[in-house]
């Protein structure tokens, strides 16, 4: 199984980041540190995030832990 980081994840539902944030009720800044390692949203709320995009709580999970290596390699 590839490994999709959030990004990607976030890309197969919704075409930009403002969609994603207005979908899931938080700020589009809130949503650009989900995109680039910087935040993460709250447990109880990764069952919502999977459900609204397509996904399952595994993949939620390790596409955020994908997401902060990406980062902290500096690609």
């Amino acid at each position: 199984m590839k490994i999709k980081s959030f990004t990607e994840l976030r890309k197969n539902k919704f075409a930009t980041r403002v969609e994603f944030a207005r979908a899931f009720g938080i700020s589009e800044v809130m949503a650009y540190n989900y995109e680039n390692g910087i935040g993460k949203p709250r447990i109880r709320e990764i069952p919502r995030l999977a459900e609204l995009l397509g996904c399952t709580i595994e993949e939620i999970v390790l596409g955020f832990i994908e997401e902060e290596i990406k980062h902290k390699k500096g690609d």
